[in-house]
Parts: C-alpha cells; sequence; structure tokens
C-alpha cells in the first residue's frame, strides 16, 4: 500500500499496487504523471529508526511548472512540486 499525496491537498489517498504486492514503473510514472525520480524522506517521526518508505515524485515537475506540493515538501525537508507518492521500499519493483 503506498500514499497518494497530489499537489494543493492536504491530506493523501492510500493507493494499492495492481497485482496487490509490488507497484511498476508504469504505475509509478501514471501516479506522479511523467519520469520518476526519488526523493529520501526524514527520519521516521520516532527519530531512532530510518523510515523504509520511499518517496517519488516527477523529476521534470519543475520544467513543467508544477503546483508545490506542501505535504511532500515537509516529509522530505525540500521544496516538492507536483504529485508524490511514498511506498515502502520493498513494494516497487
Amino acid at each position: 500500500m503506498g500514499w497518494l499525496i497530489k499537489a494543493g491537498e492536504n491530506d493523501g489517498v492510500k493507493v494499492s499496487p495492481a497485482n496487490g504486492k509490488e507497484f511498476t514503473l508504469d504505475e509509478l510514472q501514471a501516479y506522479v504523471g511523467g519520469l520518476i525520480e526519488p526523493v529520501p524522506l526524514r527520519r521516521d517521526i520516532r527519530g531512532t529508526e530510518p523510515s523504509w518508505r520511499e518517496m517519488y515524485v516527477n523529476e521534470e515537475g519543475l520544467l513543467h511548472n508544477l503546483k508545490v506540493n506542501p505535504t511532500a515538501s515537509i516529509l522530505s525537508g525540500r521544496t516538492i512540486v507536483g504529485d508524490a507518492i511514498i511506498v515502502m521500499e520493498d513494494e516497487v519493483s
């Protein structure tokens, strides 16, 4: 299961891979609307363990003047534009 964080919205939406197990490259690209770029996330909220989640964003988001995504920006500690998807690292094929 992943979380789709749409630019301009505060809450994420649960999404699942089509095969029920792993997201494909095509699925990730469809969620962010283009080529994907991995973005490291900040440490887990508890602050003791690293997060095993990964965020993917549209790698050409700035070129396409996509909207700033405040929620994804907070989670990554850098400015993110466009939609973002967060998945567990073992959910990507």
